[in-house]
């Protein structure tokens, strides 16, 4: 058996107590624990009860940290565990924690995979590839990354990469067609265009030259 010497509010982290008990222990209550169960300085402890005590207070604390952490912008659910995991909760409540989130509605992969499309292909230019494995990276599954990657159109796709190359063939213009043709395509590669669209993009703008007499075909 422990007994409670102090409890103090923990700083920088709301809702969060530190208990102390006689044998040293320093533990970490959310506040919600600590009034339901009556916790007070000299009260005699069980250990069942106080492991109970510790979960239950961990899945609360790590749930308001997951909220916090959610508020900057939305995550995918290996995101959110990677954080908490960082924070040194266990396996067993960074799961409970995530369920709860996804039961309600916090963490969509789904929602997430389709917003990440949008968002990439709306600002630099990215190719499908690219974006693919971003969300791999993420841990989305393959199942929602082909699903939100097929709201992506063809045409689109050649015109960002168009506008990618533009950029390219601005810089290396001067330089002999096959050494162009070749920084272009890298560049697009690079930046996750297939080589179908990065052949597009190459034949429209090495057209521009004069006595052009290539064909990538």
């Amino acid at each position: 058996m422990n007994i409670i010497t102090s409890i103090e509010p923990r700083r920088r982290m709301r809702g969060a107590y530190v208990l102390e008990l006689d044998d040293g222990r320093r533990l970490n209550l959310h506040e919600e624990v600590i009034v339901k169960n009556k916790l007070h300085v000299g009260l005699e402890l069980d250990p069942k009860r106080l492991a109970e005590w510790i979960y239950e207070a961990d899945i609360k604390l790590a749930y308001d940290r997951a909220l916090t952490y959610l508020s900057y912008r939305s995550r995918s659910r290996k995101e959110l565990a990677d954080y908490l995991a960082k924070k040194e909760y266990s396996k067993r409540v960074i799961e409970a924690v995530i369920e709860k989130l996804v039961d309600y509605k916090f963490i969509d992969d789904q929602g997430f995979a389709q917003r990440w499309v949008r968002d990439r292909t709306s600002g630099k230019p990215v190719g499908k590839r690219y974006i693919e494995n971003e969300l791999r990276n993420k841990g989305i599954d393959q199942e929602l990354i082909d699903q939100a990657l097929a709201d992506i159109d063809p045409e689109s796709e050649y015109n960002r990469a168009l506008v990618l190359g533009q950029k390219y063939f601005n810089r290396h213009k001067d330089l002999e067609k096959q050494a162009l043709r070749g920084k272009i395509g890298q560049a697009l590669m690079r930046r996750g265009f297939d080589w179908e669209t990065t052949s597009r993009v190459i034949n429209k703008l090495v057209s521009q030259l004069e006595d052009d007499d290539f064909d990538l075909y």
